[in-house]
């Protein structure tokens, strides 16, 4: 068995606790690193001579006390029963008291599959996997730990979560720089995750706005592991390959941005491939389905997009993201790409296509059969969870050539269908949508363009509110 510092020794497969904890306050975190290094259990006897004994940390931190702490946390997954045992003794609030409303903590969200204090703990272990990618591991560590601390208190979990890390990151010895920069991923984590989702990451003023936040490539390489680490921490659903993607593509570009190379490619670009202009040119409907995206090509007509998705919510595709670009013509043509969740079994690509060929073409009783779908697969997952509050927010500044509408509400069959149907009918050309969903939730960010140009009216926003509020609850019933 390697050998411990003085005032601890392994008996029976336990690290037993000699010293006397009262007169060196970090043998705590002493026996914490080596139980987590050696992957022996502390003692019952252990816990409870530091339960009866250890004094809190004082402001600052005892000497020491910062660098074995780090050096705990990053044990990774070894840390967490140890963690947990302190914890359950009473011990692990003693040196971080801002702990205590969090433990056993549920979350409010069905996305996450653990308590909130585990969920750090997670975080912080699978942060660990990743801290060759950084200079500054210690704070991506620390990071982790804390970004979520303000959850079990009044308040924004964010802005709470901001003020804990900063008053414990100057009690535990961090200078003023590295004390800010742990504020910052407080006050940032949830930052790449919402861009990727909800923001056109080939608009140069989204990825302007990230690298404004962000500040330098160092500090934006900290962001997106914590991002990675938290988001594999909540559950299965919060990262996938999916999701990856789009988190390494803004990442890269705020990246370059950031280095002073910014030459985003443009939408029109990206959707206009050979392929996609081809079909362009026979002038009539053409749809064509292939690993899990669905591209549309037809005759430049209001609610193209909406019909089209309206069809593949009719064949259980999900959709993950919608792209929509007009030509000018002769003849004019609109693009629809929809990038979709692939259902467990195969999907046949002939039928689909022709149910949007027929939708586009108006063949279909769109509303009808979803409602009727609706009513024989409503989710589980919706009637199981509470139905969150619907919610409309705009944004004209957020967008170089569009007005941002973003909807929160149910997720249910159809509700994409539904939500670009109304904005077409509320007289908005669809540039792009983004789908984010969240166990029974979804947010669909939607990139318009108004009869008048891209800037909507506060009149016309809150006709467009209205009309939306009511579908919503129309196709919730």
């Amino acid at each position: 068995m390697p050998a411990v510092p003085a005032g601890l020794a392994v008996r029976d497969g336990e690290l037993a606790i000699d010293g006397d904890p009262a007169a060196d306050p970090v043998l705590v975190l002493r026996a914490a690193v080596e139980a987590a290094r050696l992957r022996v259990p502390l003692s019952r006897a252990g816990l409870e001579r530091l339960a009866d004994a250890q004094p809190e940390f004082g402001d600052p931190w005892p000497d020491g006390a910062r660098e074995l702490f780090v050096e705990l946390l990053a044990a990774g997954d070894d840390a967490i029963d140890v963690v947990e045992a302190l914890d359950f003794a009473g011990v692990w609030t003693r040196l971080l008291p801002e702990w205590a409303p969090n433990r056993n903590r549920p979350q409010r969200s069905h996305y996450h599959r653990f308590t909130v204090d585990r969920h750090l703990l997670e975080a912080v272990a699978t942060a660990a996997r990743y801290t060759r990618r950084v200079a500054r591991p210690d704070l991506l560590l620390m990071g982790a730990l804390l970004h979520d601390l303000g959850k079990g208190y009044p308040g924004d979990h964010t802005e709470v979560g901001m003020r804990l890390a900063a008053d414990i990151g100057r009690r535990c010895g961090y200078d003023a720089d590295d004390t800010s920069t742990l504020v910052r991923l407080v006050q940032h984590h949830l930052l790449l995750t919402d861009t990727a989702h909800r923001r056109d990451l080939h608009d140069p003023l989204t990825i302007a706005q990230v690298a404004e936040a962000t500040g330098t490539v160092e500090f934006l390489e900290l962001l997106a592991t914590l991002t990675e680490a938290d988001c594999r921490a909540t559950g299965p659903t919060a990262w996938t390959d999916w999701i990856a993607d789009l988190v390494g593509t803004l990442v890269g570009f705020v990246a370059d941005h950031l280095i002073g190379d910014a030459n985003l490619p443009s939408r029109r670009r990206l959707l206009l491939t050979d392929a996609v202009e081809q079909m362009m040119s026979s002038a009539d409907t053409q749809v064509v389905g292939a690993g899990n995206t669905v591209t549309v090509v037809a005759p430049d007509e209001r609610g193209t997009l909406s019909r089209a998705a309206g069809a593949l919510a009719l064949r259980g595709l999900d959709v993950l993201q919608a792209e929509a670009y007009s030509s000018a013509g002769p003849p004019a043509m609109a693009v629809s790409v929809f990038r979709v969740v692939l259902p467990d079994t195969p999907v046949d690509w002939e039928r689909v296509a022709n149910d949007v060929r027929r939708a586009v073409g108006g063949g279909l009783a769109l509303e009808a059969r979803i409602v009727e779908r609706a009513r024989l697969y409503r989710r589980r997952g919706a009637l199981a969870a509470a139905t969150p509050p619907s919610t409309v927010t705009f944004d004209t500044t957020a967008a170089t050539d569009a007005t941002i509408v973003q909807v929160h509400t149910e997720d249910h069959i159809g509700v994409l269908y539904r939500l670009t149907r109304i904005l077409t009918e509320m007289g908005l050309d669809i540039v792009s949508a983004k789908i984010q969903t969240m166990a029974n939730e979804v947010v669909d960010t939607f990139y318009v363009v108004g009869p008048d140009g891209p800037t909507l009216t506060a009149e016309h926003q809150r006709e467009i509110e209205l009309a939306l509020r009511h579908g919503l609850s129309a196709g919730q019933e």
